[in-house]
């Protein structure tokens, strides 16, 4: 939409991102430029301060005065009466404004808008006089909202599914609204207005007024205990939209107790910091862009330093593009230190401005603006990242950071093509998954000299097979062994490598005695990776040290809290807490798990298991039915014979479990079984 706003001597361009008066240009900084769009595409009411830092500060946490000083250089340029000052709320510009805009712009409620990747869009549904009630809300969360095809339906397109999302769980049960919310990405490019229509009515009818249902591909872009409680809903058996949609139920975040500690005291003892995506302008709310490159490349390097705790970048990364207050995001992650910030190019050359504040005094301990050439952000000893990882650290644990061998990518493209791909991977869909393993074989054949992507083909092989997807588990083994083989083969010294030749010993290979070396290595190169401690407690319950085991789950959840996989660390910490012999702990834990993906058949397995031992045979009976709905060939013989648990006598202890929970001995009782009905 090409939009020209004039008021009194001044114009602003949007697309061309210029203020002129009298047809003259007047130079205006980056931010208070988009301080005024905000005030003037919202002029009919007050914005308040939250949602300013929300629209302008995405993602960073951000002094007060800031947005003071954008507002005093506005007026200088524009004149004192241009915005009004609400003190202590917010603002509101107040200047005679007549826009102008491109009509062939319109979009209808359900048109080609719709196909935009970054946005939601919803339908309400609603009691006689709530339309006033709902479009309040809506252009409160930043999003707008039209009339729908009978009166008591009204359709709002949102920028994010996270602004969505908080605006639907704005409507509580009183309310009367009912709200389903959509991605673009739910709907085949050729279904257009109709499909859309079709589908959101469909979703709607699943929906209840303070219950709000999403689409998996929404539920994909949210962060479950975040943006909300989610809970996996499944497909609507009555529902006429094709595709059928899989839905989540959406709910306010509940408050749980506190996780247990992890036993630690080496851990304990370190500070755990937590670095954010920076802020660009080239970021979006599924692109990745130079500002999640430089974050990942300090992960990397503090991660290094047996000093610190550095939080997982698959946890820290629910935090990109959202103004987060400080005190919640030390909270969901449990760290002391948060490191935010924004980078920018200019020509060939990039400026990071990057902060560290200390989560208990809410004060800013340490903060540096470097710039560099704009290739410096691939390389781990560049001016710009060295300077910035050894200030951060010095600013925490007053020392050095002293090396890491991360080698840098040839370009951007790569490194985002690779955080991509795991993003992918760790999906609710298959077809997502498909499209992981293609992103990562594109990385491997543009870089096959890096670790990295090799590292992560091993993961996928070993997932899908975990997932049930596999249809020649062998042969999945086969290459997820080859890969993690020429990930270490690439950089020995690589603590995901190790990780994943770790998880190939145990899962594939059955060796867990040979996989813990690998873990141990790992965890000594990089103490803060989470994915090593998880698959370690993995392999540690298939031998029976449930103790142990579950110690590492902890700490692996503890240093990834809110990773993208959490169905998976709860299902892993779910099979620890079976070993140890706390099966409440164990069904808890499988149930946390399920409410995110209820499609994860080890989940259900391991949940039907600790039932049964719990002498709750009813409900493991549930849980069998529902293992054979996901792996039909599944016996009691199977299971023992694939599982790395079967030289500790677990596997066959769990196996009797099983079966007294209704799951078939072999496949000739089944057969023999059907005889008999016959």
């Amino acid at each position: 939409m090409a939009t020209i706003y004039r008021f009194g001597p001044f114009e602003l361009r949007l697309a061309e991102r210029a203020l002129l008066c009298d047809g003259q240009i007047i130079k205006v900084g980056a931010r208070a430029f988009d301080v005024l769009v905000a005030l003037i595409e919202r002029r009919d009411r007050l914005v308040d301060l939250d949602e300013l830092f929300n629209l302008v500060w995405p993602g960073l946490v951000v002094e007060e005065n800031n947005l003071a000083v954008q507002i005093s250089a506005l007026r200088r340029a524009l004149g004192s009466d241009a915005i009004a000052t609400v003190r202590g709320r917010g603002y509101r510009f107040t200047a005679q404004l007549q826009p102008t805009t491109d009509p062939d712009a319109q979009q209808p409620p359900l048109g080609p808008a719709f196909a935009h990747d970054h946005a939601a869009i919803a339908l309400l549904q609603f009691e006689p006089g709530r339309w006033h009630v709902a479009g309040l809300l809506v252009a409160q969360h930043g999003g707008t909202v039209q009339p729908g095809n009978s009166p008591e339906r009204a359709v709002a397109r949102f920028p994010s599914c996270h602004a969505a999302a908080a605006c639907a769980l704005r409507f509580d049960s009183d309310s009367g609204i009912c709200v389903a919310i959509l991605s673009p990405t739910d709907l085949p490019a050729p279904d257009g207005a109709s499909g859309a229509e079709q589908a959101l009515l469909a979703a709607v009818r699943r929906a209840s007024p303070g219950s709000p249902v999403v689409s998996a591909g929404v539920a994909d872009r949210l962060t479950a205990g975040l943006d909300g409680d989610l809970e996996d809903i499944g497909t609507d058996p009555d529902g006429d939209s094709a595709p059928p949609l899989r839905l989540f139920r959406l709910q306010r975040v509940q408050a749980a107790p506190s996780a247990p500690r992890v036993a630690s005291a080496a851990l304990e003892l370190r500070p755990t910091v937590a670095i954010i995506p920076f802020a660009t302008s080239d970021s979006s709310d599924q692109g990745f862009g130079i500002g999640d490159v430089l974050a990942d490349q300090l992960t990397s390097l503090l991660s290094a330093s047996a000093l610190l705790n550095v939080t997982s970048r698959l946890s820290t990364s629910n935090f990109r593009n959202r103004r987060t207050p400080l005190a919640r995001i030390a909270e969901l992650l449990s760290a002391h230190f948060v490191v935010s910030g924004s980078c920018w190019r200019s020509g060939d050359r990039v400026t990071a401005s990057v902060e560290l504040a200390d989560a208990r005094s809410q004060s800013v301990l340490w903060a540096r603006t470097v710039s560099d050439s704009h290739a410096a952000v691939l390389q781990h000893d560049s001016t710009l990242v060295l300077e910035l990882a050894n200030g951060l650290a010095r600013a925490v644990v007053a020392a050095e950071i002293h090396g890491t061998r991360v080698q840098a990518f040839p370009d951007i493209e790569s490194h985002t093509l690779l955080l991509g791909a795991i993003g992918l991977l760790y999906r609710l869909s298959h077809g997502d998954f498909t499209q992981a393993h293609a992103a990562l074989q594109a990385l491997h054949a543009r870089v096959p000299r890096h670790a990295l992507p090799s590292a992560w083909l091993a993961r996928w092989h070993l997932f899908r097979v975990v997932q049930g997807w596999s249809d020649d588990r062998d042969a999945d083994g086969r290459q997820a062994l080859a890969f993690a083989q020429r990930a270490l083969d690439i950089d020995p010294d690589s603590s995901l490598a190790l990780t994943m030749m770790g998880n190939v010993h145990t899962s594939y290979l059955k060796d867990p005695d040979a996989a813990e070396r690998f873990y141990e290595k790992a965890t000594q190169l990089n103490p803060s990776e989470s994915l090593a401690w998880l698959q370690w407690g993995n392999a540690r319950s298939f031998q029976g040290d449930g103790a142990t085991a579950l110690a590492h789950a902890e700490r692996a959840v503890g240093l990834s809290p809110l990773d993208p996989a959490r169905h998976f660390y709860q299902s892993i910490l779910a099979s620890a807490a079976l070993a140890a012999g706390q099966f409440e702990r164990a069904i808890d834990a499988a149930h946390a798990s399920v409410r995110l993906n209820n499609d994860h058949v080890s989940t259900h397995r391991v949940l039907a298991i600790a039932l049964s031992l719990s002498n709750r045979l009813d409900e493991a009976r549930v849980e069998v039915r529902r293992v054979l709905e996901l792996e039909p060939s599944l016996t009691v013989e199977t299971f023992i014979a694939r599982s790395p648990g079967a030289r500790s006598g677990l596997a066959q202890k769990f196996g009797t479990a099983l079966h007294a929970a209704g799951l078939p001995l072999s496949r000739s009782s089944i057969q023999s079984t059907e005889v008999e009905k016959q």
